[in-house]
């Protein structure tokens, strides 16, 4: 009996050593596992307040080191979830932010790397995809600056207008209003001028097309040239009309001279053979002394009787054979006096045609110009057709003494 007693005294003591050692052990572990427990406190802690950096939220307060301590082990099913869903949300802002990164990328049309939602979200890919969208972004930008600084040089050199930069940068929908304006301005001016050419064509008789301007320029210069040519035989051609009409009219005046003196000589027969004609009983139809017609008298242009030379129906206008060197001839005693009845312009004149012993109204006209021996008068819109032959006659307002026996037109 006392053997068992030993023996289980043995065992006892055996037994609360191995429990002293396991106590000391378990002891250890915990004061290990608290220590744990607090390191883990503090990467929940530290990696919650990384999340809300610059984030705008406030789990990291909430996921502190002393909230998470082993004491409120009741609060963690609360607290956890809390860290994960912030990590979501990153996860998810993160994608935003990768796929946003993305569509900027194909906007600028930056495809010179490989870039896409993987190497975005990817954290070993992303700083270098980053750095390729930002350096497609400034090349654009610098490509949209040249382009707006090209665009107000050649507003301000081409076009004599002012851009404000600013405004383009802005998008401002005036921005490039000055620039339409005188867009507008120039496709008038471009109408217009297309019109001019296809008129100055007409007129040259040059078929334009103004699709093709150069074309158009070298047909116009070619038939401009040849109009410059036939221009300029003309004017030669008119110079020596000019010298010629210069020489003549130095013999006109000569003539006129002579012309006048021997006016003046007539003049003085004609009194005296008015003075022989009363002395010898010569005598109108009237029972008086017959008195020479004066120049352009109703008696001379009641004596007158001409005839149409020329008929132009095209330009309106009719040829007669009388000009301003026309003469009636008057019969006194046994001579002919040749007296001028003074064509000129705007004196009306009455055309008929004979038929047998019938004679025809056809028209009253007016003189427009008088040449030398032949006058031209415009055809009234009401005339009759006016052919050559017919007669010429003008009409005299107060009724004239009848012509003497013999008296006709004659010109030189």
């Amino acid at each position: 009996m006392k053997a068992i007693n030993i023996i289980l005294s043995i065992l006892i003591f055996l037994l609360s050593a191995v429990a002293a050692t396991f106590s000391y052990f378990l002891f250890e572990k915990r004061s290990q596992f608290v220590a744990g427990w607090g390191k883990m406190a503090a990467g929940i802690e530290k990696t919650a307040k990384a999340l809300d950096k610059d984030s705008g939220t406030k789990v990291g307060s909430e996921l502190s080191q002393s909230a998470l301590a082993h004491e409120n082990f009741a609060n963690l099913s609360t607290l956890l979830p809390k860290l994960s869903a912030q990590a979501e949300s990153v996860i998810v802002e993160r994608n935003h932010l990768a796929d946003a990164l993305l569509r900027i990328n194909g906007i600028v049309g930056n495809s010179g790397a490989n870039i896409n939602a993987t190497t975005l979200r990817g954290i070993d890919t992303y700083n270098k995809s980053t750095v390729h969208v930002v350096s497609g972004v400034r090349d654009t930008i610098a490509n949209r600056n040249r382009s707006y600084a090209a665009i107000v040089t050649m507003a301000r050199r081409d076009f004599d207008v002012t851009i404000d930069r600013n405004k383009l940068v802005k998008g401002e929908s005036d921005a490039l209003k000055p620039m339409e304006s005188k867009l507008q301005s120039m496709r008038a001016r471009m109408k217009a001028y297309d019109y001019f050419i296809a008129r100055l064509g007409s007129s040259f008789g040059v078929r334009v097309n103004v699709a093709q301007p150069e074309a158009n320029i070298k047909a116009l210069d070619a038939a401009v040239n040849q109009y410059r040519k036939r221009f300029q035989d003309k004017d030669r051609e008119c110079r020596n009309l000019a010298s010629t009409k210069r020489r003549l009219e130095g013999d006109i005046r000569r003539l006129n001279g002579t012309i006048a003196s021997q006016k003046n000589m007539i003049s003085d027969r004609d009194m005296q053979i008015t003075s022989f004609q009363r002395a010898l009983g010569f005598s109108d139809s009237r029972g008086g002394a017959m008195t020479p017609w004066n120049a352009g008298s109703p008696e001379a242009r009641a004596a007158f009787e001409g005839k149409v030379i020329a008929v132009n129906t095209k330009f309106g206008y009719i040829a007669i054979d009388a000009g301003k060197y026309t003469v009636v001839q008057q019969q006194i005693g046994n001579r002919v006096s040749e007296v001028n009845p003074n064509i000129e312009a705007g004196l009306p004149m009455l055309v008929t045609r004979r038929n047998g012993n019938q004679e025809e109204f056809i028209a009253r006209i007016q003189i427009s110009q008088v040449g030398e021996i032949s006058s031209i008068a415009n055809i009234p819109p009401e005339s009759k057709p006016i052919r050559v032959g017919d007669i010429v006659t003008i009409v005299v307002e107060k009724t004239a003494a009848p012509a003497a026996a013999g008296q006709k037109k004659s010109g030189r």
